[in-house]
Parts: C-alpha cells; structure tokens; sequence
C-alpha cells in the first residue's frame, strides 16, 4: 500500500501496519430502517400486536391481488388507505389505549461498536465485515466467495467463484488507498458493473447486474444494521498513523466483485443426514416469531405516540386533533406498507426463516450459525473465541480463548446425536465432553468487552448471551426448546427425532498461573 505526500511522492506504507492505524470516531446518531431517528422497542402489549399483525397482512394481501381490482393505479400506501382505515383504526385505538412495557434500546447490543470513541482499524474492520455477514448467509458465503456464473448481458455465461470484495477507502492529505477488508490488502482488479452475476441460494436465482446487486445488498445493510449508515455515506474523522502525527481524514465503505473463472466440475456428493420439521404448529410460530421481531422493531416507534398524542390533546381544538390523529393513521398505514415491502424481499429475513423446507444437517447448522452470529456483534466475538480470564473453584488462574460453544443435539428412538461442526455429521455424545465445561461459578474477565472489563460469574455471562439472542432473534428460543422432526441418516429410512439448541462455554487454554 503507498499514500501520496505532500511533496507529490509516494512513500510504501507496509500492509501489515494498516490494522494499527487509530481512528477518533466522530459523535453520531445511529438511524433505524426508515431513515428516521432510532427509538426504544416497545414490548408491545398482545392487542396491539394483534392489531398490527391483522393491518400488515391485509396490505400485503391487497397489494398481491392488486392487479385484480386496481385498473392502472398502483397499490400505494394512499391508495391502500381507505381500504384498511378499519384495522388501521384498530391499530391506532390499541396504541393509544395501552401503555409500553418494559422498553429496551434496540441498537445497545447489536452495534455496540459505535459507542466508542477511539477504536483500531483492526477492530473496526471486524465489526464492519460482521455487519455484511450479519445481512443474510449468502453475503456472509460471498465474503469467503461462492460457485456463481457471469456474463456481459446477451453475451456467453462463464462459471468460477465470486468473491464479495468489502472496500474501505481512507483519505487525508498524505495519502490515499482503498483496503479490501477481507483480506487487508490492495483491492484487487473489480467486477465491472454492467455485469451479470447469477448464483445458488437466498437471493440472485435469475441473471442480475452487479450495480443492482451492490445497491440491493447496501440497502439491506442499512436496514438490518443502521449504525453502518454513516460509514456507506463516508464520514470525516482524525486518524494515527504509526511514523505520523493525527490528521483529518475520511473513510468510506464501498461494495465491489472479485470473480476469478474456473472449469466447471461436478464432484459426487456422498449421502447426508437430512432433517424437516414436522410439527405444522411449530413452524408457523417459528416464521410468526421471525417476521413479528422485525415489524416490531420497525413499528416501535408508535409506542411513543399516545404520550406525543396525549400532551398535543391537551392544548389544541378539536379540528387540529381530527388532523392529528388522520396524519397519524396515514402514516401507520405508510409503516405497515413498508413492512409488507420488507417482508416480501429481505434477504435478511429469508435468511432467518429456515423452519419450512428439508435441509442436510450440515446446510442446516450453518444456515443456524448464521443466525446465531447475525443476532449480535457480541454473539459473534464469543462464537468465535475472544481470550479471556477464568478462575474457576479449586483450580488456579487461567488465561485462554473463550468460547460459547453451540451444538445441536438429536434424539431418536434408538440414541442420542450431536452434530460434529469439524466434519457436519451426526455423532455419539462424547463421554469426556462434561470434562472440558466451566462451572456456573467460574469468574470470567474479557478486557476486549467493554461490559466484561471486571470479573463476572459465567452463569451471569451465559444468560446475557442468551438474553442478546432473544432480544435480536426470539425464534431461536424455540429450538432451545427442542422440535420435532423427521431425521434420514445416510440410505436409512425417515424416523421421528427431536433437534434441540445447546449452547456451553468452553475455554481453551493458553496460559496458567
């Protein structure tokens, strides 16, 4: 990597000294998916939910039949309006007659990043890679790269792996360069933009150009985790250089495509475990719990309505407040039609719903690790090990990398099983797994976290962690639970089995004391 200095030449400036670079964030206040300032969630109360739930799907059934019965206008939320006044009035009536229990602030956990002032690049980087990974599992498998074919549009179709390139651009006045985040070098030679990309998965099933695909997947950064906003529009800073004194600067993140072609081969894939949900209840509560999570965070924002309402009552006419309350029932309808919209189309949300189709048991655990990572940038660093402190009673000091362990555990008529995450199989327990687990009353230090600086139980640990992935993904709760379903081992017959979510901390240690 070079800069540029002042006396017009270029001086290298080695790579692998980028990550030490120190960044002064600048205040700023995150934005939620609508572009409006971010609120607290509501726990909304039942007939409030109920309410909404009835509004939302009445838009997108009349959006769906829209061709029927509309001539040439299109189903906007104006036009919708007078159609579902009823239940948006419901809705409203609820609201206001209800007061918000128990408010929880949506971004502390998922983007804690942000509230730092001082942060390495290396840091940072980690946290924005997680923000494109915790978009839906296809970006996060584009970041590694993927199978996929592209062509110029009307022309031959060539098949190799694409890789999704994540570029940070950095500028001040002694230098300038663009860092692939992925790899922590020099971006390499990009994907031209009027390219067509096709590939396997939740989203690009049909031939889609780059520059739309970019657009799209940015998009959806921006609603899944509102705090990259500022750093996708770029943002003035002050930067440390090691050799140089602080300096103004801006970043900037960019999306752009590395494809290299290959022959293509077809390899024999030998016979996999395969699982699918059974329990028709079940699953409608798993793909309720997914969709409610996400129109409950975006309609949150009505939960400070009926004070706002309340307080605007109590010194206007009644003409101003007939006004008031029509803006207001316009705008819900506005809400539940953006809902509807993302619904329908997020990759992040199809990512999450993986209760209605068959899967291998390996497709399946990592499509779950995905969910699990994408919950919280704080669920991501402890699944993926973070070094810690422990001391555990009876035992001496202990410094290791500490990690929160996920299994997938599955019972049937005849035994037992876990799945292997080294070799995606099904196993027999191991007897001396109990050996390797810390006790509930361990003492554990994380300096990397914030909240950790200072010893806490593990027990304590453990139910914050749970605690995230509820608040960010309550239908993983029900696989903790345990579900029934119907399990095929390699050319066996299909027999009843329960699957269940188990997760433990476990340490690897490194040192003692």
């Amino acid at each position: 990597m070079e800069y540029e200095a002042s006396s017009g030449r270029f001086t290298p400036l080695p790579t692998g000294s980028v990550g030490d670079i120190a960044l002064k964030l600048p205040p700023f206040s995150p934005v939620c998916w609508n572009g409006m300032p971010s609120q607290p969630i509501a726990n909304l109360p039942p007939g409030v939910v109920d309410a909404m739930n009835r509004l939302v799907d009445l838009v997108t059934e009349l959006r769906r039949s829209a061709k029927d019965w509309l001539k040439e206008e299109a189903p906007t939320p104006k036009v919708l309006l007078p159609y579902v006044l009823d239940e948006a009035q419901d809705v409203w009536a609820a609201l206001r007659d209800s007061q918000p229990q128990g408010m929880q602030v949506f971004l502390a956990k998922g983007e804690a990043l942000i509230e730092q002032d001082y942060v390495w690049l290396k840091t940072l980087t980690s946290w924005l890679l997680w923000t494109i990974a915790r978009c839906s599992h296809d970006s996060m498998r584009l970041l590694e790269g993927q199978a996929a074919q592209v062509a110029l549009p009307q022309q031959v179709w060539q098949t190799g792996v694409l890789r999704l390139v994540p570029v940070l651009a950095i500028h001040t006045p002694l230098f300038s360069c663009c860092i692939d985040l992925a790899t922590d070098q020099l971006v390499p030679e990009s994907l031209p933009t009027d390219r067509l990309i096709q590939m396997k998965g939740d989203f690009c099933h049909q031939p889609t150009l780059v520059a739309k695909f970019i657009a799209h997947l940015t998009q959806e950064m921006q609603h899944t985790t509102p705090a990259i906003v500022p750093f996708i529009q770029g943002m003035a800073l002050k930067l440390l250089i090691p050799g140089f004194s602080w300096q103004d600067g801006s970043i900037q993140l960019d999306l752009a495509f590395e494809f290299v072609p290959t022959p293509h081969t077809s390899l024999p894939t030998p016979h996999a475990s395969t699982l699918k949900f059974t329990a028709p209840d079940w699953r409608q509560a798993y793909t309720q719990a997914v969709s409610q999570h996400y129109w409950q965070s975006g309609f949150s924002q009505f939960a400070c309505f009926k004070e706002r309402l309340s307080d605007s009552e109590k010194n206007v006419e009644t003409n101003n407040l007939e006004t008031n309350s029509e803006a207001m029932l316009s705008l819900l309808v506005a809400t539940a039609y953006e809902i509807s919209d993302r619904l329908c189309q997020s990759w992040t949300i199809a990512s999450r719903q993986i209760a209605n189709q068959p899967w291998t048991m390996e497709q399946f655990a990592a499509r779950l690790m995905w969910c699990l990572m994408h919950s919280a940038y704080l669920v991501m660093q402890i699944m993926t090990g973070i070094e810690a402190t422990v001391l555990q009673p009876q035992a001496t000091l202990c410094t290791g990398i500490l990690q929160f362990a996920v299994a997938l555990k599955v019972q049937t008529p005849e035994a037992d099983w876990e799945w292997n995450r080294t070799t995606g199989q099904l196993t027999l327990p191991d007897p001396t797994d109990e050996n390797r687990s810390l006790s509930p009353d361990a003492l554990i230090q994380i300096h990397a976290l914030k909240d950790y600086h200072q010893p806490v139980l593990l027990k304590d640990l453990e139910q914050a962690i749970w605690q995230t992935i509820e608040q960010s993904a309550p239908e993983l709760l029900l696989l903790v639970q345990g579900a029934e379903i119907s399990l095929q081992m390699a050319d066996m017959e299909w027999q009843p089995a329960i699957v269940r979510l188990q997760g433990q901390m476990r340490l690897t240690p490194v040192n003692t004391h």
